[in-house]
């Protein structure tokens, strides 16, 4: 199935954010497709593919989908359209059903589900910073059903491609920061015509 690097909303060619997310168990990786609207499960134990049709009234993928540990279910982020928030909704693996999640208010996107049950989740609090960059917060809760609390606030300029550690004790994330300076380059060996 192809996938991630679909077409972004701004009509840019791509989008870099919708990456492949591993399971806890490495054995199963989930992604995109490049329409968007289906969800490829890798299992590499047993060398399969599967693919979820997202529902109509889902909307279509925003972001990331993360595999369970064991590759059963999946948390997936989507949107109704380019105007509306992101909605978090837990897949049962073969896409029969789904389920919404109630999140931390606001936008939250998936980043990982662990072993021990913890799911985090980025949330954009909405707000820009000096440097354009926006607010960003690590959220957690205990499995799909759990009630989401506030891990850590990220540094400013942290991007929404979040990664972290497997006891959950380090991160990286993207830096993003604008300015409205404007810098003058010489072109070295460059003549005038």
């Amino acid at each position: 199935l192809p996938g991630p690097g679909a077409p972004d909303d701004a009509g840019d060619g791509r989008n870099l954010s919708a990456a492949a997310r591993w399971s806890a168990s490495g054995r199963h990786v989930a992604y995109y497709a490049d329409d968007l609207r289906r969800i490829a499960l890798v299992n590499f134990q047993r060398r399969t593919e599967s693919v979820v049709r997202l529902p109509a009234d889902v909307g279509t993928g925003h972001f990331v989908v993360v595999p369970s540990p064991n590759g059963t279910q999946l948390i997936a982020s989507t949107r109704a359209g380019p105007d509306e928030p992101a909605t978090l909704w837990l897949v049962f693996g073969n896409g029969r059903r789904w389920r919404r999640i109630p999140g931390p208010f606001g936008e939250a996107l998936p980043v990982a589900w662990h072993r021990n049950g913890w799911i985090y989740l980025v949330r954009n609090r909405g707000l820009a910073t000096d440097h354009g960059s926006t607010h960003l917060e690590l959220w957690r809760m205990r499995g799909p059903t759990g009630r989401a609390e506030l891990y850590a606030a990220l540094p400013e300029g942290c991007g929404l491609s979040v990664s972290i550690s497997a006891d959950a004790s380090r991160g990286v994330c993207s830096y993003v920061r604008i300015e409205s300076d404007l810098y003058v380059a010489s072109i070295v060996g460059a003549s005038a015509r």
